[in-house]
């Protein structure tokens, strides 16, 4: 039930920051979006970006099995600037065993993910 109510805010706080623009706290975690999104235009590691919650918000992978990373105002670790990661490509087996997402990943982290999982896609291409 926690999950599904969860969820529901997440997606009532997708509506209203459609409708009155992103908050201070939403602009700060796209800044770490953006962030992260410049090393991996350094890495030369493709994505899309993604705009949920008024600002780019969210990094999609295509490649691989199609996973993607976030911080909004909705994910696990967003006040202190972490990122959540969602996707078999970027998951532990222990992490997906206990959930759909992981939180609370730092940047180092999500770059190390990231880069893994990008350069195993191409192995197995």
């Amino acid at each position: 039930m926690d999950k599904a109510m969860d969820v529901l805010s997440s997606m009532s706080a997708m509506a209203v920051a459609k409708v009155r623009g992103p908050s201070s706290e939403e602009e700060r975690c796209s800044e770490r979006v953006l962030e992260l999104a410049k090393k991996l235009d350094e890495l030369k590691i493709p994505y899309k970006k993604r705009n949920l919650f008024g600002c780019v918000d969210q990094l999609v992978f295509e490649w691989g099995g199609g996973s993607d990373i976030v911080c909004h105002i909705g994910s696990y670790g967003h006040e202190q600037g972490l990122f959540e990661v969602m996707g078999e490509d970027l998951m532990t087996k222990e992490e997906l065993e206990c959930d759909s997402v992981a939180g609370n990943i730092k940047m180092e982290d999500a770059v190390a993910r990231i880069k893994k999982a990008y350069e195993k896609s191409k192995e197995q291409e």
